[in-house]
């Protein structure tokens, strides 16, 4: 009996940890294209998850292929849960990374984020190695 009274009690935690996704599932890259001035990535945000802007950081395998800034859209400000404000990704983004006409290797991408409803998860940062050359459709990147 004291067991059925345990199970029944421990249930609501187990069924909310069961819809946290693992953070390659819940911020995948979806499309990755090569044009004349760089790459463009396309990232997919499960709903009731979020990526933090400014924990985006992009690096290449081989010096002098980047270059300039990647560009990142404007996301949306929320609370951050510390007394100030983020600025996030609630739904798909596209990023535009400038690299070398000739460049060739990956270019890693290192992103954070979490799930912002009940139960709050933060994840720990990832990284993600996509080839820099020609167009990629139905990709799965590496990392």
């Amino acid at each position: 009996m004291r067991w059925i009274l345990v199970l029944a009690l421990l249930a609501p935690i187990a069924a909310s940890a069961a819809e946290v996704l693992e953070a390659r599932d819940a911020f995948h890259l979806v499309g990755a294209t090569r044009i004349d001035t760089g790459l463009v990535l396309t990232w997919a945000v499960a709903p009731g998850y979020a990526v933090y802007r400014d924990r985006i950081q992009v690096r290449a395998s081989a010096s002098g292929t980047l270059t300039g800034a990647p560009f990142l859209p404007r996301g949306v400000m929320a609370a951050d849960g510390l007394g100030g404000t983020a600025e996030e990704y609630l739904e798909p983004f596209t990023m535009r990374i400038p690299v070398a006409a000739t460049a060739t290797g990956l270019v890693s991408v290192r992103l954070q984020g979490c799930h912002v409803v009940e139960p709050q998860v933060c994840f720990p940062p990832f990284t993600v190695d996509v080839p820099m050359e020609g167009t990629l459709s139905g990709f799965s990147p590496r990392g």
